[in-house]
């Protein structure tokens, strides 16, 4: 009888995760254990879940982090994200998500090792001052391309500002590096309240778009005050619509636009054609401020 091929499942990352999340409470040692377990039935051979989890394991085991397993930056080499860009784990870090957790693609992530850790790394380093200061390096030396006056980065791909340390943490990161645009989608919206409250300043070189599906989305005075903030560009929605009219990302048909148009009733939008670099002549819509304001519409993944 042949055996079972093992598989590495959403249940079991969740658990590494908590266990990751509580080493400065109950230390290294149980996040190692499940590590080996990975190791163990997986095996270590590139590529699989084993290579990867003996990787990240190597992280923990060096105190003086001399050798980051997994870049903290992806470059961003793809026809739908051509920007630098920052992940962390979903969900665990997402204190402002409501029903988008029924349908966040960045679990799907989840199917490949590689993604999977490097998403743990960086949620790893994100809990610890030292770890903070790990990315404070990598962030100070992204180098712009040449001919280039800026660089553009997506801030939190996957996952979100955790609480008002980390997000205080990237604005003030971005107020050493005018050079570098930074944008991204949040549901932390309590935490940039708090932030703001503070008599913090935001960054001119950060773009907010409000996150659909937050725990706050129905609460009109917490919505009016995000609204405000200097940062905010607009809204960001994902909506429903039937899959008969959903269409590949840069290949959005019109029946697409009409079905997401529809979805939306009469609110006015921008509709998102799927590809980050190139959704207008004149560079990306949810970083720029000639959307300020504007709702901006995708379905659903």
């Amino acid at each position: 009888m042949q055996k079972k091929k093992w598989a590495f499942n959403r249940s079991m990352a969740l658990e590494l995760v908590d266990l990751v999340n509580q080493i400065e409470t109950n230390g290294i040692d149980p996040v190692l254990k499940a590590l080996e377990d990975i190791e163990n039935q997986s095996g270590v051979k590139r590529g699989t879940w084993g290579f990867y989890a003996n990787k990240f394991k190597s992280l923990l085991l060096d105190s003086d982090y001399k050798t980051i397993p997994f870049s903290i930056f992806a470059s961003g080499g793809n026809s739908k994200l051509p920007f630098v860009s920052f992940s962390t784990i979903p969900g665990a870090t997402c204190p402002g998500a409501g029903d988008c957790l029924d349908f966040c693609y960045s679990f799907k992530a989840w199917r490949y090792p590689a993604a999977f850790f490097r998403q743990l790394q960086n949620f790893y380093l994100m809990n610890s001052k030292k770890g903070r200061d790990v990315i404070a390096d990598a962030f100070k030396g992204l180098k712009l391309k040449k001919g280039k006056s800026f660089l553009n980065l997506r801030l939190y791909v996957d996952g979100d500002f955790k609480d008002i340390n980390h997000l205080t943490f990237w604005m003030n990161l971005l107020f050493l590096r005018p050079e570098i645009k930074a944008y991204g989608y949040s549901k932390s919206w309590k935490e940039f309240l708090i932030y703001d409250s503070l008599n913090l300043t935001f960054p001119k070189n950060y773009k907010l778009n409000l996150s659909s599906g937050s725990i706050h989305g129905s609460n009109q005075d917490i919505k009016k005050r995000m609204q405000a903030l200097s940062c905010v560009r607009g809204e960001f929605v994902a909506v429903e619509i039937d899959k008969q009219f959903d269409a590949p990302l840069g290949a959005r048909t019109k029946a697409y636009n009409n079905a997401v148009k529809t979805s939306l009733g009469d609110r006015r939008a921008f509709i998102c054609p799927g590809l980050c670099g190139s959704c207008t002549p004149n560079g990306h819509a949810c970083g720029s401020d000639r959307f300020k304001g504007v709702t901006i519409a995708i379905a659903t993944h």
